[in-house]
């Protein structure tokens, strides 16, 4: 068991629209993160993983989850699951818990524009 505290997490500014509260790599094998969606991320393009799968669900308020196949609404109590190698982007003003596995890391990280 591990616990990692609120004071422990690190807090990034991926853009003006999302803002990400990081716990790391909880358990060798999975991070979780809490992030903050207000506009459009990435703000043009797509975000994609390349080693990651994430399991998202959204805390409070509403958006969209656009992918190659279109826009998905989005409201509080919803669970998503982004395959790694999907490309998406986030829309709205909510917040989102996201456990990855593996453990996320910047460099799996890619925006396609």
């Amino acid at each position: 068991m591990k616990i990692v505290h609120k004071d422990e997490s690190r807090i990034f500014q991926n853009s003006a629209s999302c803002q990400v509260s990081e716990y790391g790599n909880i358990a060798g094998e999975m991070s979780v993160a809490v992030a903050r969606i207000s506009g459009r991320y990435p703000d043009q393009g797509f975000a994609l993983n390349e080693e990651c799968s994430e399991a998202v669900y959204i805390l409070d308020g509403a958006g969209l989850l656009g992918s190659d196949d279109g826009a998905e609404k989005l409201a509080a109590g919803d669970c998503i699951y982004i395959g790694k190698g999907e490309r998406y982007y986030w829309e709205g003003s909510f917040s989102a818990l996201i456990s990855s596995a593996p453990a996320w890391d910047a460099g799996q990280y890619k925006n396609i524009i």
